[in-house]
């Protein structure tokens, strides 16, 4: 089975740091 994560991100005129929050959120390791 694939793990499933979802990962919501609230912004209001924040468009200066969407990419570093993506960025960070993909490089992130959890294991279970």
């Amino acid at each position: 089975m694939h793990p499933l994560v979802s990962i919501l991100i609230p912004l209001h005129n924040a468009e200066e740091y969407i990419a570093e929050t993506i960025e960070s959120a993909l490089v992130q390791t959890w294991s279970n």
